[in-house]
């Protein structure tokens, strides 16, 4: 009876391990997710956005601001696009409004200043009627 007992306690055993490295490893893939995430935040810098080539978004001179997925398709193409999550077009009032995701608070402020601008200035220049685009960014507001 012992020996029966024995292997059977080794098979229980074995399968927490195993259990147990399973959900080791679906943390340790979340935690590389993560990492993943914030290393791509990471990597809007003044520099990338000094180094953006605006000529590439030509196709989209002339959208119209009630044109809705050319323009958040548009807004998607520059810097810091992949970090908006939700945008809102009052086309009455000429206004874009951009929110940015939780994440965006952790992007240098100053950085993410003078791409908000860059952004505002280039989508002034190829988007008819706009007149305004206001970003949302945590509490914060800015608009240009």
């Amino acid at each position: 009876m012992k020996r029966c007992i024995q292997p059977a306690g080794a098979a229980v055993l074995l399968a927490v391990t195993l259990v147990g490295c399973a959900e080791a490893q679906q943390v340790r893939d979340q935690a590389d997710q993560v990492i993943s995430q914030a290393q791509e935040l990471g990597d809007l810098t003044r520099e990338s956005v000094e180094n953006f080539d605006w000529n590439s978004l030509s196709e989209y001179q002339d959208i119209y601001l009630g044109d809705n997925s050319k323009v958040v398709e548009f807004f998607r193409s520059m810097p810091s696009g992949p970090d908006m999550e939700t945008f809102q077009i009052q086309g009455d009032e000429g206004k874009l409004i951009v929110n940015y995701g939780d994440e965006a608070t952790t992007i240098d402020p100053a950085v993410l200043q003078t791409t908000m601008e860059e952004v505002a200035a280039q989508a002034k220049e190829r988007v008819q009627n706009l007149e305004t685009v206001e970003f949302h960014v945590g509490d914060k507001t800015y608009t240009f």
